[in-house]
């Protein structure tokens, strides 16, 4: 009985740690508002005649949130979000839109005394196209990913940032609102010209699975 217990005695051990850090995982769905612009390092690189930065450009934001409690309080958020950003342009009256797809993953440290949180970390974003619409006519072109200028690429693959967050736990309803900044240069190329992302998110969102039975009454 001895061997047996001894054989099966990791096995319990792997399921016990296994029961714990689940219980300390959160899961859940969000989506909202994604009101993006961009920064320039130079601001004459479209030529006399063109303004830019002229607001935000609205699109929209969803994915999973995976949020793990490491203490009372202090808990390490992450997940995959489906983010569309970028920026518009006016040149002689006609309009330009810009618009970034990628997908998202923050890395984001939590405080939450109470009902609310404030977030604060990195973010990696992989390009995934670029879409241009034009307010004069219905057609949409498509710029490339890609790092070389020289072969006709628009926009690098990877973008780098940090985020800022504030949420707020409705129980059975997150509202999450947050501001990121580039710290990298999504256009490829261009020399003595810096492009980076800067975006504002609107999120609401319905957690799947709560930390444990205790959490749950509070």
């Amino acid at each position: 009985m001895k061997m047996k217990f001894r054989n099966y005695l990791p096995v319990l051990i792997l399921f016990l740690s296994i029961q714990n850090l689940y219980s300390q995982v959160r899961l859940g769905v969000h989506g909202g508002l994604n009101l993006s612009s961009v920064s320039f390092r130079n601001l004459n690189i479209f030529g006399s005649g063109i303004s830019t930065g002229i607001g935000f450009l609205p699109a929209y934001s969803f994915g999973i949130d995976i949020n793990y409690k490491i203490v009372d309080n202090y808990s390490f958020s992450s997940g995959i979000n489906y983010s569309v950003k970028g920026y518009k342009v006016t040149s002689f009256g006609v309009r330009e839109n810009y618009y970034y797809s990628y997908l998202e993953i923050p890395f984001l440290f939590s405080y939450k005394p109470q009902n609310i949180s404030v977030d604060i970390g990195p973010y990696v974003s992989f390009a995934l196209n670029e879409v241009i619409k034009n307010s004069l006519v219905d057609n949409i072109n498509y710029g490339r990913v890609g790092n070389s200028q020289a072969d006709g690429d628009t926009l690098k693959p990877l973008d780098l940032g940090i985020k800022l967050g504030l949420g707020f736990d409705l129980k059975n309803l997150l509202f999450k609102s947050s501001i990121a900044f580039g710290i990298s240069n999504v256009w490829p190329g261009r020399s003595g010209n810096s492009v980076k992302n800067i975006s504002t998110e609107f999120l609401f969102g319905i957690p799947l699975y709560l930390f444990n039975e205790k959490d749950k009454k509070k």
